[in-house]
């Protein structure tokens, strides 16, 4: 499953969702609004697919800290899979 498009703080606010509830991230996507469109970022793909389904804490970290690279534009979206 994945979100639908979330700011940067709805993006954090999110994972911790997933952290309280053990949920496993397998990746998260960056897109940059423009012209009423989004469009994908290519150097904003994360993939936390090769971890192990039960290292669920190792996937939150990994989210947290791709998620901090971020936060310089206010036409950020990210959507999280899960």
């Amino acid at each position: 499953m994945e979100t639908g498009y979330l700011t940067l703080d709805q993006a954090h606010q999110f994972v911790q969702e997933c952290e309280e509830n053990g949920t496993f991230i397998y990746g998260i996507e960056r897109f940059l609004c423009k012209d009423g469109m989004n469009i994908p970022d290519l150097d904003g793909i994360a993939d936390f697919s090769s971890l192990p389904l039960h290292q669920v804490s190792k996937s939150i970290s990994a989210s947290k800290d791709f998620l901090a690279l971020f936060g310089d534009s206010s036409q950020e979206r990210f959507k999280v899979v899960y």
